[in-house]
């Protein structure tokens, strides 16, 4: 069961970004987070959203060993579009079909972590 309220989805973005961007810096990873001017009230379970984002971020940081992340958060066409760009290992095709399904990691994550279960992007 979802707790759906109004939100801002800029605060959670911005929020997790903060300690995010300190655990990339420590690793020696260049970190951006860009935000582009607009209203960023949306309705959707904050703690759902939150573990969401944490997630995505986190796992950029993880399967990046050296370079930069970069965290979007912009409007388009009415909706609030988040994404993330890195130097990571990257993604084979095999690899981006099955990501957020259940054990659903590539072969190249395992060399980077080898306790990685392949369920976190599911929950996303």
């Amino acid at each position: 069961t979802y707790n759906m309220m109004p939100l801002n989805f800029r605060s959670i973005v911005e929020g997790i970004s903060a300690t995010s961007q300190k655990t990339a810096e420590s690793k020696g990873l260049k970190y951006e987070l860009k935000i582009t001017e607009g209203d960023y009230k949306i309705i959707g379970d904050e703690s759902q959203l939150k573990e969401a984002v944490k997630n995505l971020i986190t796992n950029s940081i993880l399967y990046t060993p050296s370079g930069s992340i970069n965290v979007n958060l912009e409007r388009k066409l009415g909706k609030a579009v988040f994404s993330i760009k890195d130097t990571g290992v990257g993604l084979t095709l095999e690899t981006k079909q099955k990501l957020f399904t259940k054990g659903g990691r590539g072969e190249n994550s395992v060399k980077i972590n080898v306790d990685s279960t392949g369920y976190g992007l599911s929950f996303v």
